[in-house]
């Protein structure tokens, strides 16, 4: 049995997803104060070995990575569309939190979790789970919460 696609197909579910994690982001940085993360434009950088000049700039290349990350979110929610819900939420978040951290780890820009302070954990977490359950839910329709 299929997912039920809710809210159009693949790139529109990958732009949601992406727009609520964004948000995440934009909500948790006005209620602690913290200064943005730049993580996604320093491994732009040293992949393509150029720097990312300007502040419209930075911003498009940390959107693009963050959209190949909620693509990848949507593509694992689709796989595990006979998970339960609960289940695959805390798997992706787990995943999306593992792969960011081993590919920023490669790229000698950051240490893996078990390295980072508890809120630093918290807030990876926290953001990764917004996309995860964005993800999820926008693949499985407006009954996922029903399975």
């Amino acid at each position: 049995m299929r997912p039920v696609c809710a809210g159009g197909g693949f790139i529109t579910r990958t732009a949601a997803a992406n727009a609520v994690m964004t948000a995440s982001q934009h909500l948790e940085i006005a209620l602690t104060r913290r200064r943005g993360s730049d993580l996604p434009v320093r491994i732009w950088e040293r992949l393509t070995g150029h720097p990312v000049a300007g502040r419209a700039a930075r911003v498009a290349v940390g959107q693009t990575t963050q959209s190949l990350l909620a693509a990848s979110a949507v593509t694992m929610a689709r796989l595990m569309s006979r998970v339960p819900v609960v289940v695959a939420i805390a798997a992706e978040s787990l995943f999306l939190v593992m792969t960011n951290a081993a590919v920023a780890r490669a790229m000698n820009l950051g240490d893996m979790p078990w390295a980072w302070s508890h809120r630093e954990l918290a807030t990876d977490l926290t953001h990764k789970t917004s996309l995860a359950t964005a993800a999820v839910l926008l693949t499985r329709g407006q009954h996922a919460v029903e399975r």
